[in-house]
């Protein structure tokens, strides 16, 4: 297992990323529905990207290996602790931008049932 990654429980709708194998940050999320569930299965992060207009994608895009699928910001931060992406990953703005500035492109992203 490597030191850093990220792991998202998708049942329990939090992700965690650990730093040195210690859960260092913890974050409520929203996940994919039922027609559109969130990918179980290893992952790692391809590309990060700033997203400065007003977006549905909120303030940071952080892609995965499995084309389509990322952890991004929302405009509606209300539906955070749901089930109601199309699959992705979304979390607080300011959460995912404590995020962006901690994960590396190549960074295992591990997303559990």
């Amino acid at each position: 297992m490597p030191t850093t990654y990220i792991m998202i429980e998708l049942s329990q709708r939090r992700l965690l990323f650990y730093q040195n194998q210690k859960a260092y940050y913890t974050f409520p999320i929203a996940v994919g529905k039922s027609q559109t569930p969130s990918p179980v299965g290893n992952w790692h992060i391809v590309n990060k990207k700033i997203i400065r207009e007003p977006s549905v994608f909120g303030s940071r895009w952080i892609g995965l290996n499995n084309p389509g699928y990322g952890i991004h910001g929302t405009n509606a931060p209300h539906a955070i602790g749901t089930a109601v992406s199309h699959g992705c990953i979304r979390m607080h703005n300011a959460d995912v931008e404590q995020l962006f500035d901690a994960v590396a492109i190549g960074m295992p992203v591990i997303i559990t049932p």
